[in-house]
């Protein structure tokens, strides 16, 4: 949802005469919240997020479909597969309805945090240039595909990784057990 943000973000950072990690403000200033406000509002964040969020959980769901039927050995039924889909599409849709009303203004504080006002007008002014539009409108798309790349690697991997961590609670829950105990 930030990513694209994220990459302007990081690009006007690295174009910055004598760039430095930013210390955010501890409060934001009002003006800043205000242009921040009006930035975030001209880019359509929340429409962005909701289609960020549905593209992206689409893609990873049949990632995370694949990497099952590979561990398990079988086929899902499209049966099964278009119930599975049903249920992650309710779960993204009740998560954008929860987070969509304060997402944008949780935005614009922690943009105003980081930026000054005059900064903030900067980059809503290259938000409106005709190849930021272009890439506003279809990030949903590419940046799911992005996201892909190492996701089949990392669901592939989850198994151990829970392997591991549930030893190491099993080991830790058996250490705290008084002497004599065997449950």
């Amino acid at each position: 949802m930030f990513a694209r943000l994220s990459l302007l973000v990081a690009a006007f950072w690295l174009a910055s005469p004598g760039a430095a990690l930013a210390q955010p403000a501890a409060t934001p200033d009002p003006e800043a919240l205000v242009a921040a406000r009006e930035m975030l509002a001209e880019v359509g964040l929340a429409d962005q997020m909701e289609a960020m969020v549905l593209q992206t959980g689409n893609a990873t769901m049949t990632t995370m479909l694949r990497q099952i039927e590979e561990d398990q050995g079988i086929e899902l039924p499209p049966e099964l597969e278009g119930r599975l889909r049903q249920v992650a599409l309710e779960h993204l849709q009740d998560y954008v309805a929860a987070v969509r009303d304060t997402a944008v203004e949780d935005a614009a504080v922690i943009y105003a945090r980081y930026f000054s006002a005059e900064e903030l007008r900067e980059l809503r002014r290259l938000q409106t240039h005709p190849v930021m539009v272009k890439m506003n409108r279809i990030a949903p798309q590419f940046m799911a595909e992005i996201q892909q790349v190492g996701l089949a690697e990392a669901a592939r991997r989850l198994p151990d990784l829970q392997r591991r961590i549930g030893e190491l609670l099993l080991d830790y829950l058996r250490e705290q057990r008084p002497p004599g105990s065997d449950s």
